[in-house]
């Protein structure tokens, strides 16, 4: 049985919360596909080294983002379309800030869904918004948030296409299709119910099937 710790780290709304906070610009479901697809990748780091590249990268995209609304506000049209470069990091000037128990929790649930993949009781599962509080459009979006998130996590680890065997690549295949769902369904729908629970059952076994077979990646 889980702490409530626990269960808390894996909190949709606590994590929605904490990223909010931070002006992130992504959601709980993201956050975890992406770290579910770095952990699937086998790319090693510890929290503490996640949560770092984690703040340098939404430092600077927000610090981009300012530095564009800032010129338009002030008229300076131009100068975003000529001058400013997304690419550029040299000006990064904004500094994000995150309370102890916000980081920790982060950090948390970055060790919690290694656990969780690595469990033999099958413990791994996507967070999703719940069906307590959340409609069934809000649901399918957020899986396909999720399994969104986790291509990324995939892409960025550097798992090259060629090393992969056909099985993983279906797989693949599988969850880009899954990723690119339409939301937009009937909330009162029962049928709709079911398949957002077929899917997110073969999502899982998608996942942990990746999960078992894909070899490290090292990082120079």
């Amino acid at each position: 049985m889980q702490s409530t710790d626990e269960r808390w780290v894996r909190d949709y709304d606590e994590i929605n919360a904490v990223l909010e906070g931070l002006e992130a610009g992504q959601t709980a479901s993201e956050l975890h596909g992406h770290i579910t697809g770095l952990h699937c990748a086998k790319v090693y780091m510890t929290p503490d080294t996640w949560f770092g590249g984690f703040l340098k990268e939404l430092t600077a995209e927000i610090t981009q983002h300012r530095q564009a609304a800032e010129m338009v506000a002030g008229g300076q049209v131009d100068d975003v379309l000529q001058q400013y470069d997304p690419a550029d990091d040299s000006s990064v000037s904004v500094e994000v800030e995150i309370g102890h128990e916000d980081a920790e929790q982060l950090k948390s649930l970055y060790s919690a869904t290694l656990r969780d993949l690595k469990s033999e009781e099958i413990a791994f599962t996507p967070i999703l918004p719940d069906d307590e509080h959340y409609s069934l459009s809000d649901r399918v979006a957020g899986l396909g948030q999720w399994v969104r998130g986790y291509l990324v996590g995939i892409g960025l680890s550097g798992v090259q296409d060629d090393s992969l065997d056909d099985d993983i690549k279906e797989a693949l295949r599988d969850l880009v299709s899954i990723s690119q769902i339409d939301h937009e369904v009937d909330d009162e729908d029962e049928d709709g119910e079911k398949s957002l629970f077929d899917l997110t059952e073969y999502v899982r076994v998608l996942v942990l099937t990746i999960y078992g077979q894909l070899e490290p990646v090292t990082i120079n």
